[in-house]
C-alpha cells in the first residue's frame, strides 16, 4: 500500500541549472545557421515547405521554390507565396533552379534520389531538412514527443499544463504550426514539438532539453523497410541528448526500452501496470509519482475527476504528466487541465445516438494497434467502418477482433481492404460487405447493427484516393451520420442495393 503525501513540484531548470542552460545555448551558438541574405531553394510548397517559404523570408533570406504538381493542384499556396515575393516554379524541379543557391530546403514529400537533390550535393550545396532548418535557427528550449499512437493528444496536453506553443508539421492534421515557423517568431521560451517519423529519419542533428518516446508499433513499413528500421528512427528523440537532458519513456513498451541501452540523458518512465524507478504510474484509480520526492510517492490525479475515457488516454494522460512534473508544473494546473479536456476530434470522438445505435469517429487510426485500443474500449457489439491503405503492415492482430464484431464495412479498394476482406474470411465473420462511399458505408453499417450497439468508424489504415486526408474521412463520417439525423439518408430497410 502507498502512503501518499503532498509535495511541491520544483522544476529541474531553477537557478541551479544555469551552467546547463549556458551550455546548451553555446553548443547552439556553434551550430547557428546564417540564412540572411543567402539564396535559398525550398523543394516542395505543401504545409511543410510553405511554412519553410515564410519564415525565411521573414528572416531576409532571398527565397525561391521548386514543386513537381502543376499550379492548378497548387494555386493557393503559389499566390500566397507569390504575395511575398517567393517565385514558384510548378510541374517539377529543374537542375537550373540550384544555380547560385546558398542552401536547399526539402520537403518531406520529395526523395532524395531526386535528381536535382542528388545534384545539389554533387556541387557542395547544403541540404537540409525543415527539422534541420529550425534547429539551426532555434533559440528556445525544445520539448520533443514522438510515438506510433497518441502524439497529438499528447502534444496537445503537455502544451495545454506547460502553456506553451506546439508544434505539428501533419498536414492532414495541421494541429499547429510547423517548428520552423515557431521558432522564426523569436517569442517563445520553450517550444513543444512533435515528431513524426519521417522527420526524425532526415535529422542530421537535434538535441531536445526534454524528449518524450510514447510507443512503438508496427507503421510506416512502406517508407521504412522493416520494423526495426522504424523503431530505431523512432528511438532517433534521445540519440543527440546529452547528461543533462531528460528522456522519458513508456516502461510498458519493450520496444521503447530498448532505448535505455544506448541514452546518454536521465531516464524518468511513465507506466500504466507497475510502478516506476523514477517517473509516473497507475495504482488502482489514482495517478502517482515520485518525481522530486524519490522516497515518498505523492498522489497527482483521480480517474474520477478526469474528463476523457481512461481506456483510451491512459497512456497519453500519464505521458503528459511525466513532462509537466519534470518541468514543475503544479499539480492544481495539472488537474484543472485534465478536467476539462474533451479529447481532440477524429479520436474516438463520440458523434451521437440514432435509434439506440452509438456512432464513434476514430478517423485518425491509421494502423491496426489503434484500432484494436477503439474497439477494446468500446463496451458494446461494434460494427467496424475501415479500409484503406496498409502501408505494408501486418494486420493478423485484428483477426480475433474481427471475429467478434456485430459486422465489418469495408470502404474502398485500397490494399487494406483486400487484406481484410481474407481476414473477415477466415474469421467467419457473417456480416462484411465492400462500398464506394462513406455514405455507403454508414448505411450498411446502421443496417448491421442493432439497438444499443455502436457504428465505428476505425479504419486501421491510411487513407486511399477517396479522402485528402485522415480529417476529410472524419468529416464525411460526421456528415453522412448528421445526414441519418436529418433523414436525408434512406431509413433502415430503405437503403437499396449496396
Amino acid at each position: 500500500m502507498l502512503v501518499y503525501t503532498k509535495v511541491v513540484c520544483i522544476s529541474r531548470f531553477s537557478d541551479a541549472s544555469t551552467d546547463f542552460r549556458m551550455e546548451t545555448s553555446s553548443m547552439r551558438a556553434s551550430m547557428k545557421l546564417d540564412v540572411r541574405d543567402k539564396k535559398v531553394l525550398v523543394l516542395g510548397v505543401g504545409h511543410t515547405g510553405s511554412s519553410v517559404c515564410k519564415a525565411l523570408v521573414k528572416l531576409r533570406s532571398r527565397v525561391h521554390a521548386t514543386d513537381s504538381r502543376p499550379t492548378t493542384e497548387i494555386a493557393q499556396a503559389v499566390q500566397e507565396l507569390s504575395s511575398l515575393g517567393i517565385q514558384v516554379q510548378t510541374g517539377g524541379h529543374p537542375i537550373e533552379a540550384l544555380n547560385n543557391v546558398d542552401l536547399v530546403v526539402i520537403s518531406p514529400g520529395v526523395s532524395y534520389d531526386t535528381p536535382i537533390v542528388v545534384e545539389a550535393k554533387k556541387r557542395g550545396i547544403e541540404v537540409l531538412s525543415e527539422v534541420d532548418v529550425a534547429y539551426r535557427l532555434n533559440v528556445s528550449r525544445l520539448i520533443s514527443i514522438t510515438g506510433t499512437n497518441g502524439k497529438s493528444t499528447t502534444s496537445t496536453l503537455v502544451g495545454e499544463m506547460l502553456q506553451f506553443p506546439v508544434a505539428n508539421a501533419e498536414a492532414d492534421s495541421i494541429m499547429g504550426p510547423a517548428l520552423i515557423t515557431l521558432v522564426s517568431e523569436y517569442a517563445h521560451p520553450t517550444i513543444i514539438v512533435e515528431l513524426k517519423s519521417f522527420q526524425l529519419a532526415r535529422v542530421n542533428y537535434f538535441r531536445s532539453e526534454v524528449g518524450l518516446l510514447l510507443n512503438i508499433a508496427e507503421d510506416h513499413i512502406d517508407k521504412h523497410g522493416t520494423f526495426e528500421k522504424y523503431a530505431e528512427i523512432k528511438r532517433r528523440i534521445f540519440r543527440d541528448q546529452e547528461a543533462g537532458d531528460i528522456a522519458i519513456l513508456n516502461f510498458d513498451d519493450d520496444v521503447v526500452m530498448v532505448s535505455t541501452k544506448s541514452i546518454k540523458s536521465t531516464p524518468v518512465f511513465f507506466s500504466a501496470k507497475t510502478e516506476v524507478p523514477y517517473g509516473v504510474w497507475i495504482e488502482g484509480r489514482t495517478i502517482v509519482s515520485n518525481i522530486h520526492s524519490r522516497n515518498m510517492p505523492f498522489e497527482v490525479a483521480r480517474w474520477e475527476d478526469i474528463a476523457v475515457p481512461r481506456c483510451l488516454y491512459e497512456e497519453n494522460i500519464i505521458a503528459a504528466i511525466t513532462v509537466a512534473l519534470v518541468e514543475g508544473v503544479s499539480i492544481e494546473k495539472i488537474g484543472d487541465v485534465l478536467t476539462h479536456f474533451g479529447g481532440l476530434p477524429d479520436r474516438l470522438e463520440f458523434i451521437g445516438e440514432i435509434e439506440g445505435i452509438n456512432y464513434y469517429n476514430d478517423s485518425k487510426s491509421k494502423n491496426p494497434a489503434s484500432t484494436i485500443k477503439a474497439i477494446q474500449c468500446l463496451k458494446a457489439p461494434v460494427v467496424l467502418i475501415a479500409g484503406g491503405e496498409t502501408k505494408n503492415i501486418d494486420f493478423s492482430p485484428l483477426l480475433p477482433y474481427i471475429r467478434l464484431l456485430r459486422g465489418l464495412v469495408l470502404v474502398g479498394h485500397g490494399s487494406s481492404t483486400k487484406i481484410l476482406i481474407e481476414l473477415a474470411k477466415v474469421a467467419h465473420q457473417p456480416q462484411f460487405c465492400v462500398v464506394d462511399t462513406m455514405a455507403s458505408a454508414v448505411r450498411a453499417a446502421r443496417n448491421f447493427a442493432s439497438k444499443d450497439d455502436v457504428v465505428l468508424l476505425s479504419p486501421a489504415s491510411d487513407y486511399d484516393n477517396l479522402f485528402r486526408n485522415f480529417r476529410e474521412r472524419g468529416e464525411q463520417f460526421r456528415d453522412c451520420v448528421q445526414g441519418l439525423i436529418t433523414e436525408t439518408i434512406p431509413k433502415r430497410g430503405q437503403a437499396g442495393q449496396l
